[in-house]
């Protein structure tokens, strides 16, 4: 088995330098193409970065709160980390800084909170390309944050908002 993981990643590094060669063959073409390049490569990234981490026994009882809001105006997803922190696992709680959340939450010795920081006041061209940009933004911020963490045996996720929280979680847990 590690035979075959050994040579999926071997497989998927030249595979990655072609996506990248042939992005910059690509972009005189015109702008599409740069950005089919571009995700290719990113989603070829991702799955290299994935399969480099693994899931042993330690990961069993992790589990991962994410909140893409203020985890202090968040009551329910401070409750969720609270009984699952009774319950036995470690609990990455990962959500804006901002209000103080609950004091239990706060002094739990099994509760870990990961700030991330909001986008605001981004203004790059017209509204709908700032909102796409801010969401690209927040994924590619919210995956990095994941995949710093330790590997965790199941996501808890505030919906909404879903849009980026979605897709990046399920990256993360392909």
């Amino acid at each position: 088995m590690a035979d075959a993981s050994a040579s999926m990643t071997l497989a998927t590094i030249p595979l990655i330098g072609f996506t990248l060669l042939a992005g910059f063959y690509l972009t005189t073409l015109n702008v599409r193409w740069t950005l089919v390049s571009v995700t290719v490569t990113a989603v070829l990234v991702t799955q290299l970065l994935l399969k480099l981490r693994r899931r042993d026994a330690l990961t069993e009882r992790r589990v991962c709160v994410l909140v893409l809001g203020d985890i202090g105006r968040s009551p329910r997803m401070q409750y969720h980390a609270l009984s699952l922190s009774k319950h036995g696992y470690s609990v990455t709680f990962v959500g804006f800084p901002g209000t103080k959340p609950h004091q239990d939450v706060i002094g739990d010795e099994r509760i870990t909170i990961i700030p991330i920081t909001e986008v605001k006041g981004l203004q790059v061209g017209p509204r709908m390309v700032s909102y796409v940009t801010k969401v690209i933004l927040q994924s590619l911020q919210l995956l990095l944050v994941l995949l710093k963490t330790d590997v965790q045996s199941h996501i808890l996720m505030q919906n909404p908002p879903g849009l980026p929280s979605i897709v990046v979680t399920w990256l993360v847990c392909y």
